[in-house]
């Protein structure tokens, strides 16, 4: 096993040792995500949650690994032109449909978190520093952030917390109790 730098003063001792190994993590992930076998995703089936389930591994494969778009490909049993399209796919659907970026967001989380210990530093902290949106937070976030707000708490410092932008914040201040609640 080997360590693996994560952070300042912290180790992760990771068995992961290439890039398949990643990738057999993320389709576990996606597997389980999606209730869907693993053998489901890497056959040819067309069924609406498998394809999904393939996309989005694609992507996170992409996004997470240095593996090349063949090697993706060949361990999907997909040439490197269907990653491309199904790599762009997912990208589309995270900005345009809210639901699936909600979704996506879910997925990534476990696979991070799975994979947390084999990231650069780079990797880790641009992971960290992304935003959330209004819907992605939980019911008791937005009360908190709401909380927060009316005790003329600084901006800067609740986005930081919570990982929001301005924009967030500024919907939770105006909006009414009922709504939050």
């Amino acid at each position: 096993m080997s360590l693996l730098y994560l952070r300042p003063a912290v180790y992760v001792e990771s068995s992961i040792k290439n890039e398949t190994d990643k990738m057999r993590v993320i389709l576990n992930k996606v597997s389980n995500y999606f209730e869907v076998s693993e053998d489901k995703i890497l056959d040819q089936n067309r069924a609406q949650r498998v394809k999904e389930a393939r996309f989005v591994f694609s992507y996170l494969s992409r996004r997470y690994t240095d593996a090349s778009l063949p090697t993706i490909g060949r361990f999907i049993k997909k040439d490197h032109s269907s990653i491309i399209h199904q790599v762009k796919a997912v990208s589309n659907w995270i900005e345009t449909d809210t639901r699936f970026r909600i979704k996506y967001n879910g997925i990534e989380r476990r696979v991070f978190k799975a994979l947390e210990g084999t990231f650069s530093e780079h990797t880790i902290k641009a992971y960290y520093s992304r935003k959330r949106d209004y819907e992605e937070l939980t019911i008791q976030e937005i009360n908190d952030i709401k909380h927060l707000v009316d005790n003329y708490q600084p901006t800067e410092k609740i986005q930081n917390k919570f990982s929001v932008s301005k924009d967030v914040i500024f919907k939770i201040k105006n909006s009414k109790v009922e709504e939050v609640l």
